[in-house]
């Protein structure tokens, strides 16, 4: 079983790196890659399950509120990351899920500060939010 949680957290690696690389030099999220690690992240559930169905679809649900909160915003929050969120709750279940979400604004924030601190960006510049997911996620398997 430890082999088989070492793959998920290794696809789910793999698909933060591959979209917050994407992500950085874009500004977009691939589909494709959303639809085929969101085919991956089912298959593990039905050959693993590390968390209940129910576990699963609240962090779903993380997903669900970023991509309403993009609507409620007129876009304000890309559309990309209300879906990349929906594949990392399939993966992870809604209390990981939050805490992946918690870091990265988190890190956006400090990120984001320090660029008007230093005068490199005005307070309405655009950045791209799934490098910062993805380092959140660093730190969630390192700590």
């Amino acid at each position: 079983m430890e082999e088989f949680m070492g793959l998920r957290e290794s696809a789910l690696f793999l698909f933060l790196l591959i979209s917050a690389f994407i992500d950085a030099k874009r500004r977009e999220v691939s589909i494709r890659i959303l639809v085929i690690f969101g085919c991956i992240g089912i298959i593990f559930y039905f050959i693993g399950q590390p968390v209940s169905l129910g576990e699963e679809l609240l962090g779903i649900g993380t997903g669900v509120i970023v991509l309403c909160i993009c609507r409620l915003t007129g876009g304000k929050i890309g559309e990309g990351d209300g879906w990349l969120m929906i594949v990392t709750g399939i993966y992870l279940g809604l209390y990981r899920n939050i805490e992946l979400l918690s870091g990265g604004l988190f890190l956006s924030a400090l990120w984001a500060v320090g660029l008007i601190v230093l005068k490199k960006a005005e307070r309405n510049r655009e950045m791209p939010f799934i490098p910062f997911l993805f380092l959140s996620y660093l730190g969630m398997v390192v700590v």
